[in-house]
């Protein structure tokens, strides 16, 4: 019998459908992706929220059957790049523990606040050093690896009213996963995958902004098909 090609999808909550926009399971890249290549053994373990420690520590637990699979997919990078009012744990906090009409009242102001502090959950330094750990230590434990890294969308309307820097942090953010992943391209195959060119970021998000709209999610299953059918 022969062994289907196991692949591990590594990311963030891009990956998953909003059933609060009417989206169902089947809108999401990941489903789209395994209903394309039903040969593949595809291995989704993105999380919501999830910054690159996240990912990092997602990696962490496949890290010792990192051989079995390939390609590995990446997508991560809106939760690091978007400038905050508050620390990452004090944000964990409020989450967890502030009322609906807390949260809300928040959300209402946060522009505002972000007069007081506006910076990353996680710096771009880190980002950079942890995103090139990650690809290096794929390298080192299976060389034969392709990797492929999905581009971070830009920012739509609604995000950019409410943080008006975001889409300058988005292009640094980016820079820094195409610069990563072209500096070892040689060695691991690794691409910087861009499906959204040419096309109009209203057609690509949700009203939030940030989350995928079913358009967005069939260009970047389409991406991720053509990267692994290589």
């Amino acid at each position: 019998m022969e062994t289907k090609r196991r692949v591990l999808l590594l990311g963030d909550s891009i990956a998953f459908s909003r059933s609060n926009h009417a989206q169902i399971f089947s809108d999401a890249w990941p489903v789209k992706v395994k209903e394309a290549l039903p040969d593949y053994d595809i291995w989704q373990r993105c999380r919501p929220a999830a910054t690159i420690l996240e990912v990092k520590n997602e990696f962490g637990l496949f890290k010792s059957h990192i051989a079995e699979f390939s390609p590995v997919i990446i997508q991560v990078g809106i939760t690091d790049a978007c400038p905050r009012p508050f620390p990452y744990l004090f944000q964990r906090l409020l989450s967890m523990f502030a009322s609906p009409e807390v949260l809300r009242w928040i959300g209402s102001r946060y522009h505002r606040l972000l007069k007081f502090r506006s910076r990353p959950w996680i710096s771009e330094q880190e980002f950079q050093s942890i995103f090139r750990g990650i690809l290096e230590e794929i390298l080192s434990i299976n060389m034969k690896c392709q990797i492929g890294v999905v581009r971070i969308v830009d920012a739509g309307p609604s995000l950019v009213e409410k943080v008006s820097q975001i889409q300058v942090f988005v292009n640094r953010y980016n820079s820094i996963i195409e610069c990563v992943t072209g500096a070892i391209q040689d060695t691991t195959r690794a691409t910087f995958l861009n499906p959204f060119v040419g096309e109009d970021v209203s057609s690509l998000l949700l009203p939030d902004g940030h989350h995928l709209s079913a358009h967005g999610h069939t260009l970047v299953a389409r991406a991720v098909v053509d990267f692994l059918s290589r």
